[in-house]
């Protein structure tokens, strides 16, 4: 999907996926449905929604906790 006009990036999460878009672009239903289906995935939903993009993300584990 990133190859799409827009993708600023693609955030993955079990068999969801966030796609984040360039402030001016939206992403189109039809064309990612093509992009699934046509690596043999079954496309179940798309939903568009505002979120807040972190700029950045840490990944933490700890031992010793009690």
């Amino acid at each position: 999907m990133t190859s799409q006009d827009g993708v600023k990036a693609v955030m993955l999460s079990g068999t969801r996926a966030s796609v984040i878009m360039n402030d001016d672009k939206t992403l189109d239903e039809e064309s990612v449905k093509k992009a699934i289906t046509g690596k043999g995935l079954k496309f179940e939903s798309f939903e568009a929604k505002e979120m807040a993009v972190p700029k950045a993300e840490y990944v933490l584990a700890v031992t010793g906790a009690t």
